[in-house]
């Protein structure tokens, strides 16, 4: 694999901003699937198809077309998990936040209710 690259813009500003404990698995799997991203627009940049009949050059376009759709697909499966990791605690944590909204709201009504008696 390459060296390091600079992450897109619009990705380095958000991963920029995730919580410290998840940084360095942030920028692993980022630099994982980004330096794979440019590793294969550098293979197909280089890949000359001189005329109709460079068979071998339109070949090796054809596969390397095909294995960066694979790559990409690979790498679609990695995002999703990802996302899917943390939709599943926001879910947990939006549960806890209605819980401790709505015990809120039943302490405060029973507390009118004791004020309301006094």
């Amino acid at each position: 694999m390459s060296t390091q690259i600079t992450l897109p813009t619009e990705v380095n500003e958000l991963a920029g901003k995730v919580s410290a404990n998840k940084q360095a698995e942030v920028q692993t799997i980022l630099q994982q699937i980004f330096t794979g991203t440019d590793d294969w627009e550098k293979q197909v940049d280089a890949i000359e198809v001189k005329d109709i009949n460079d068979k071998m050059s339109i070949q090796l376009a054809e596969v390397a077309r095909k294995n960066s759709k694979q790559a990409r697909l690979n790498a679609e499966k990695i995002f999703d998990a990802k996302r899917e990791e943390v939709q599943s605690l926001k879910a947990e944590f939006d549960l806890e936040d209605k819980l401790w909204l709505k015990a809120k709201q039943v302490m405060q009504i029973k507390f009118k209710a004791i004020e309301e008696k006094s």
